[in-house]
């Protein structure tokens, strides 16, 4: 699938499993390896990804704890604080993120949101 043909028609916040194939296509799986339950690295940490890029598109945590296969709300709080741990002591973490984060900017053409705890 080309990242391209997500983005025409989109107009506000983009529907949530387009996120989710943007980041899944630059991590190198599959969406539903992201929204699965198989916690073999790294596939928790590309939902941790996916969990941020879904909060910076617009989303509440409950929803995009929907959008992730129904996880609960805090599970996506936990991922978030875990994705800043990741961010900041992990480069080869911090190397993905940007990218997914660039991909999706461009994508979507939305700006970052600053999330705030």
């Amino acid at each position: 699938m080309a990242i391209a043909k997500l983005s025409s028609g989109l107009a506000g916040r983009p529907p949530s499993w387009d996120v989710i194939a943007v980041c899944a296509e630059v991590l190198g799986c599959g969406p539903y390896q992201i929204t699965g339950r198989n916690r073999r690295p790294p596939l928790p940490d590309y939902r941790h990804i996916a969990a941020v890029q879904l909060l910076n598109s617009g989303y509440s945590t409950t929803q995009a704890g929907q959008a992730l296969a129904g996880r609960d709300h805090s599970t996506i709080i936990n991922s978030r604080k875990k994705y800043e741990a990741l961010y900041d002591t992990d480069p080869v973490f911090r190397v993905k993120a940007d990218a997914v984060a660039a991909a999706c900017n461009a994508v979507f053409q939305y700006e970052k949101n600053e999330i705030e705890i």
